[in-house]
């Protein structure tokens, strides 16, 4: 026997199908047996007070109890049947055959059957223009039915049908007759397309057109009677009968007894529905309460266009569009009280977190030199795990080195330059001379030898802190360099040969760094604190044009980019383990670990070398930084990002197959659910993701990764939400520059929009001034663009020793607050949130008039697997750019497997007419998909061989281009390209 539910009662039916019985329960069924012989037909079966009836030869119960069999009707009937002229005689143990033939002659209409088809005719009506409801709460009335449709229409009746039978499932249905059909119609769409709530419950209420059989008070339709008569237990089909009424008697325990288990089940869920409808009503009184104090209404005036994040503001200076954050109304300057200088804020977090993890680094085991097949060697590094420094500890070193090297003979006054590799003994340093009020030149690792003496004579340093690949460079430069009297190298490795050489040529007096630590331990002096106005570090930047300038930074300056960021990034605390591996030299990281330190988190350090598992410098079977450290917090500039995606993407590719697919699947899935869709993969499914596919790209880094912060250069949109899925973490992204002390724009925790950076930080107003020639007015539509401009405690002191410089790009309004221009072009968005969309520098106007956009164009054209980097050149007297193309070796070497192409090395595949067309291909394709003009595609390129690194000099340590040094190196190739 299987089972048929309409409208949430039972039907059983026999095995072949024939009949069907509604048997409701507590009913009883009499033995008498009505038979009525004629021609079969269906009866719709109207629901009666005795129970829900069925539709088509069934059995059912209620004023008409007629089950069909064969030619033959059998009237089980809860009340004495009646029948012309007969039904008195019946006895308990006869048979009432019903002869089908009409009372009356067909070709004469009765006034009462006319008035029958009337009635049933204004039946069919009701019911076009009335709707079924089921899943719904049985908490739901009548009142609260007329309110919720009451918007579609005039409510006439509502009439429920109590529903006792579904298992685990919201027990009660409805039905609501409207004033017309077309009413009852929209209903019905409505709640098809879009999910309907009642009373709080957490599924939508369904709806459907309602069916005649759904109703209890339908007439019965116009037609021929049955006549009937009762027989004897003697005729044929008394038998027929008999058995039919036995199976009933078996249908009807069966159904009892589901009905009781039904109460069972219904009993046990009752409670929770209970709890679910109080914990409904808790939300109704916090949103009634909200509603009634104004608080909804002011929400709603605020979120017109959506969150703001930023607003306007006024401010001093020229015509602009001004916006702060929409949470502070002035520029917050410290994050607490007390804290006005980078060394107060030190000392403030070690005596909060004494004992908490400050500083951890990994010890060098074993260095092995491997030697590649074209000859070139790699060294190959066996490191450890983490050793730390508690914050006590790292106080008390700190401590000691500013003593040490007031007794190794550093005088008030003069500078310290910083050159080195990121590493622990970098902070100490740099937190050492703080104590002393000492300020910090920081250099570049990767800086040139012209740049490094600049840096260093122009600043008249005096002592020198370095590693020990650093100190090779300074030998080789000791005869420029007039005012170095001290170097404190930081690593004993290897460095004996050169200390020697140094001394024996030089009046330097070279010492190491646990010396000097050990000098100020014996030897203790009281520290000589800062002030906020003094200046704290002289940062050159590693200069994207010409030589590098030199950025006078107070100690208040950085000190307000710190707290701007402690106050936007939410719940950075003591548990967090922060991955330290980018220069320390830049402004982004000295701030990032600057709020590290804030917020008492941990910081590991590691290398961009031996950053991975599979990372260049780690020997096979050596596990990388991150895995290691297990951070739960990293920064990294776009460039990085893009590696890794690229890494992962050609990991996958080179998989195929199912692997692939199922790549493809995930993160499709994934994305849906991070862009908004319904049909994306959240909760449960989203565990799954992570588990199958994800989890091993999140071990590249860890498997920790909770939030990354992208600064430096603008991220791509791909890179941005390829990491919001792979890693599943989001991407704080920022706007600022050396000169704010990276200090602009941040994009909030939970703002997960694209291709944006955020709204102003607390610490910063932002304007954006017209820029006529590039097209960029203030008081465009619909969004304001102009040249960025940063104002606030953050921007700097200015340039050192180049006052034509600082008064060119620093001004001070008639209010008295100081504003950086950037050189920038940007556009606010309607919630007050900052997009990057240009550079005044790299716009070039073209012979023919049109305007070209340097950046724009090669952040569009990189997006090619066959471009590691490029930089594009234009200029005034040629119709047409070129591009200088820096080729990924594996991509093109594979291409050229694939293509039958022969050739001896990388130099040689590069100068091929065939790569050339190939690698030209594919940036026109790529251009294209960006929907780049014909004027902004190169027309030819030129493929140098060689990665472009910081070492080569034609790129910074963020890995942006060094415009001027690029074209000044391949002048001759970009000639020809024009020729």
């Amino acid at each position: 026997m299987w089972m048929r539910m309409l409208m949430g009662q039972y039907w059983p039916k026999t095995r072949n199908g024939a009949n069907s019985f509604n048997i409701f329960k507590g009913q009883s069924v009499r033995s008498r047996i009505l038979l009525a012989e004629g021609q079969p037909r269906r009866f719709p079966g109207p629901r009666t007070e005795a129970g829900v009836a069925g539709r088509g030869s069934r059995l059912r119960l209620g004023t008409r109890r007629v089950a069909w069999r064969g030619s033959v009707a059998i009237d089980f009937g809860l009340r004495q049947a009646s029948a012309t002229g007969s039904a008195s005689q019946a006895t308990r143990d006869g048979i009432k055959l019903c002869n089908m033939a009409s009372t009356s002659a067909p070709d004469k209409v009765t006034s009462t059957q006319e008035n029958l088809r009337k009635e049933y005719a204004a039946f069919q009506e009701k019911v076009k223009r009335t709707v079924f409801l089921d899943n719904m709460s049985s908490q739901v009335t009548e009142a609260v039915i007329r309110t919720a449709l009451g918007q579609f229409g005039n409510v006439v009746n509502v009439e429920f049908i109590p529903n006792a039978t579904i298992p685990f499932d919201i027990p009660q249905c409805a039905l609501v007759e409207m004033g017309n059909e077309k009413e009852a119609t929209a209903i019905i769409s409505e709640m098809k397309n879009f999910p309907f709530m009642m009373s709080g419950m957490p599924r939508p209420v369904r709806a459907q057109p309602a069916k005649a059989g759904m109703f209890a008070d339908r007439p019965s339709p116009p037609g021929r009677k049955p006549k009937v008569r009762w027989v004897k237990p003697s005729d044929p089909e008394f038998e027929v009968g008999k058995k039919l009424k036995k199976l009933v008697k078996k249908h009807r325990a069966e159904t009892h007894a589901l009905v009781q288990l039904q109460i069972v089940e219904e009993a046990k869920i009752e409670k929770q529905q209970s709890d679910q409808l109080k914990a409904n009503y808790k939300k109704y009184e916090m949103i009634e309460s909200v509603i009634q104090d104004g608080t909804t209404a002011r929400l709603a005036r605020k979120s017109k266009n959506g969150k703001k994040r930023g607003v306007r503001v006024e401010v001093g200076g020229e015509p602009d569009y001004a916006v702060r954050n929409c949470r502070f109304t002035s520029p917050v300057e410290t994050f607490t009280e007390g804290v006005s200088t980078l060394a107060e804020l030190f000392e403030h977090s070690c005596k909060i977190y004494s004992n908490n993890r400050l500083l951890g680094s990994r010890k060098l085991i074993a260095k092995e030199t491997e030697v590649a097949k074209d000859g070139r060697s790699f060294d190959k590094l066996h490191l450890g795990n983490y050793e730390w420094l508690s914050y006590g500890e790292a106080f008390q070193v700190v401590c000691n080195f500013a003593s040490g090297l007031v007794c190794l003979g550093h005088r008030n006054g003069e500078r310290i330059a910083i050159f080195a590799d990121t590493q622990a003994e970098w902070f100490i340093a740099l937190q050492g001379c703080f104590r002393r009020n000492i300020t910090v030149v920081t250099i570049y690792a990767s800086l040139g030898e012209e740049a490094l003496c600049h840096s260093l004579n122009e600043t008249e340093v005096s002592t020198i802190i370095c590693g020990h690949k650093e100190l090779k460079k300074l030998v080789n430069v000791s005869g420029q360099l007039g005012t170095v009297m001290r170097v404190i190298y930081m690593s004993d490795d290897g460095i004996t040969s050169e200390i020697s050489f140094t001394e024996k040529n030089t009046r330097w007096t070279i010492t190491s760094f646990v010396e000097v630590v050990k000098l100020g331990r014996e030897n203790p002096v009281n520290a000589g604190l800062p002030v906020s106005n003094d200046i704290a570090v002289i940062m050159y930047t590693s200069g994207s044009t010409g030589l590098p300038k030199g950025v006078m930074m107070t100690h208040g300056n950085v000190l307000a980019t710190v707290s701007a960021v402690m106050m936007i990034v939410p719940a950075i605390g003591s548990k967090d383990v922060y991955l330290a591996y980018l220069p320390l030299a830049h402004i982004f990281e000295l701030v990032a670990e600057a709020v590290m330190v804030a917020a008492g988190c941990s910081i590991g350090y590691g290398s961009a070398l031996t950053l991975t598992d599979t990372s260049n410098k780690i020997k096979k079977g050596t596990k990388g930084d991150a895995s290691v450290l297990g951070p739960t917090l990293m920064a990294a500039v776009p460039a990085i990002l893009d590696r890794v995606r690229d890494g992962v993407h050609k990991n996958v590719d080179a998989k195929g197959g199912l692997a692939k697919r199922l790549f493809e699947i995930a993160y499709g899935r994934r994305l849906n659910a991070i862009n908004g869709s319904w049909f994306g993969a959240w909760g449960l499914e989203k565990i799954l993701w992570n588990f199958l596919v994800f989890r091993k790209v999140q071990a590249i880094l860890g498997g920790k990764i909770r939030f990354l912060l992208s600064g430096a250069a603008p991220l791509s949109a791909d890179t941005q939400r390829f990491i919001n899925v792979c890693l599943g973490a989001p991407i704080g992204q920022g706007y600022g520059l050396t000169e704010t002390c990276a200090g602009g724009s941040f994009t909030e925790y939970g703002d997960v929009s694209v291709g944006r950076a955020g709204a102003p930080l607390p610490c910063s107003f932002i304007k954006l001034i017209d820029w006529p020639e590039g097209g960029y007015l203030n008081t465009d539509t619909p969004m304001p663009r102009g040249e960025i401009v940063i104002g606030g405690p953050n921007v700097t002191a200015g340039y050192f020793k180049n006052e034509a410089k600082t008064r060119e790009v620093y001004k001070t309004d008639e209010k008295g607050m100081r504003w950086f221009y950037t050189g920038d072009i940007g556009r606010f968005h309607t919630d007050g949130c900052l997009e990057i969309i240009d550079r005044k520098k790299d716009i070039v106007k073209l012979q023919h008039g049109e305007y070209v956009s340097l950046g724009k164009i090669e952040a569009a054209l990189i997006v090619s697997p066959y471009v590691d980097n490029i930089m594009l050149h234009a200029d005034p007297f040629h119709s047409y750019c070129v591009a200088v193309v820096s080729a990924t070796p594996q991509v093109i070497e594979k291409w050229a497997l694939q293509q039958g192409i022969t050739f001896t090395d990388i130099e040689d595949l590069c100068r091929k007419e065939e790569t050339l067309k190939e690698v030209h291909g594919s940036l026109v394709k790529v251009a294209k998909q960006a929907r780049l003009e014909k004027f902004e595609i190169p027309s030819k390129i030129k493929l140098p061989p060689g990665p472009w690194t910081p070492e080569s000099g034609l790129v910074t340590a963020a890995l942006k281009l060094k415009r001027e040094v690029i074209s000044k190196a391949y002048a001759e190739d970009i000639a020809q390209l024009y020729a």
